[in-house]
Formats: structure tokens, C-alpha cells, sequence
């Protein structure tokens, strides 16, 4: 009976062991949503400037954004990134421009004392633009996105 139970306890044991971390452990790793509204002009281009509020974070990669116009990353110099902080600009010259809130980037971010998810982030709109390359009124926001 004693054997039975050893191997059970066994079992569950390397069961938990082979089921790997929880999903409520910390992950280093996280990303933030970078969202343009434009409002009823068509967003051609635009450059902002993000900050993560703890400086040990390092922003490490960027996507482009879900309208077609903006699907590719956006543009940026790697030497100029400095830990928690990144410009990031893009323009497009397609026919089907967004209009309204679109979502323009989405920023990778690696953080070992916190979790990324956690981060607090500023945005500022350093300008945006139509197809005339008039400058448009929008606003800019970034929303922290789920943990991996």
C-alpha cells in the first residue's frame, strides 16, 4: 500500500514538473499597443516618442500595425533607442488610408525587475500627416498589452 502511494505521489509530482511554470509566474517579456486616432482624415503618416516608466526597461523589437497601410514595422534607428525609450515614425503613399483609431505598432519590451505587463507608458505625437502631407489633428495612445 505504501509502495502505491509512492508512486502516485511520484507521478503527480513529475507531472506538475513536466507541466512547466504557471501562467501567473513572472515573464520578463511583454509588448504595448500603439494606437493613432485620426478621426475622419486618412492617416498617411506619423512619428511618435515612447517611454516605459522604469528605465531598466529595453524596448526589443517592433511589428507593424493591423491596417495594411501600416502593416510593415515602422521605421527607427537602433542606435538612437535607449533602453526604455524609442521614436518611431512611418508613412504610406497606399490608396485605403485608416481612418479613426487604428492600431500603427506594437512594441516588445524586456524587463528583469517587473513584470512588462505592469509598465506604465508616455506617448507623444511628434506629428502626423494625410495623403496631402498636411498636418492632421490626431491623438496617440499606447495600451500595455497581455503577459505571453
Amino acid at each position: 500500500m505504501n509502495i502505491a502511494r509512492t508512486f502516485i505521489f511520484a507521478g503527480l509530482l513529475l507531472g506538475l514538473i513536466a507541466a512547466g511554470p504557471a501562467a501567473s509566474e513572472f515573464s520578463p517579456f511583454g509588448y504595448a499597443e500603439v494606437y493613432i486616432d485620426a478621426g475622419p482624415a486618412g492617416l498617411a503618416a506619423y512619428q511618435v516618442e515612447i517611454t516605459a516608466a522604469d528605465p531598466a526597461a529595453q524596448i526589443v523589437s517592433i511589428e507593424g500595425g493591423e491596417h495594411p497601410a501600416f502593416n510593415p514595422a515602422p521605421y527607427y534607428d537602433p542606435a538612437a533607442r535607449d533602453h526604455n525609450r524609442i521614436i518611431i515614425a512611418a508613412f504610406s503613399i497606399a490608396d485605403v488610408l485608416p481612418h479613426g483609431r487604428t492600431r500603427v505598432a506594437r512594441i516588445h519590451v524586456y524587463d528583469d525587475k517587473q513584470s512588462p505587463g505592469k509598465l506604465h507608458y508616455t506617448i507623444r505625437l511628434m506629428a502626423a500627416g494625410d495623403a496631402n502631407a498636411q498636418r492632421i489633428d490626431a491623438t496617440a495612445s499606447i495600451q500595455p498589452g497581455e503577459q505571453p
